[in-house]
């Protein structure tokens, strides 16, 4: 734990990022408990994959929201990004995030593009998005994981079809909340 607090104390570092899926083992793995602890002291998010993963060789099971309601209900005072929005797992991840107080989605690395496609599975996200979770969504890129600049995928970002003070939200307002970052 003294790297992290190095990274953020010393380095002004602002959160955590865990991919569970990298090493076989769920987020809800007690192994991952001081990390959240730490986190908790320090007063930082902690960012987890939360969604399918590509590798041939680890389960898809390790990035679902139901490991993350139990680090929720564990760890209450812990800040919980969870990853590229729980995709596939939309309704339920957006459902945790109405549930927990401190629970976030991010949107990271998909294409904006396709979540209007019917039957893309990410209808939930733009009717709750828009209203009961409205400050617990985060855009970020990924863009280079899609072979696209940030530019053209904020773009594509910024034609869904959501209400343009929520977007204002969703690209900013709600991060530099959660980071504690002046507007």
């Amino acid at each position: 734990m003294g790297e992290l607090d190095h990274w953020v104390r010393d380095r002004g570092f602002r959160g955590l990022s865990l991919r569970p899926f990298m090493i076989n083992l769920p987020p809800d793995e007690r192994r991952y408990y001081p990390f959240y602890e730490k986190c908790v002291e320090l007063d930082i998010p902690v960012s987890i994959h939360a969604s399918h993963n590509w590798t041939s060789g680890r389960p898809s099971d390790l990035g679902h929201p139901r490991h993350f309601d139990i680090i929720a209900c564990d760890f209450p005072e812990l800040k919980l990004i969870l990853s590229h929005g729980g995709y596939p797992w939309v309704l339920e991840a957006c459902l945790l995030a109405w549930k927990h107080p401190n629970l976030y989605l991010d949107l990271a690395a998909h294409r904006p593009k396709y979540f209007t496609a019917p039957g893309a599975g990410w209808e939930s996200l733009l009717h709750y998005g828009q209203t009961t979770i409205r400050d617990k969504v985060l855009y970020g890129t990924g863009a280079f994981l899609l072979g696209m600049s940030p530019t053209a995928h904020r773009d594509e970002f910024l034609a869904l079809p959501v209400k343009p003070e929520v977007m204002e939200q969703w690209l900013f307002g709600n991060a530099a909340a959660l980071l504690g970052i002046e507007p």
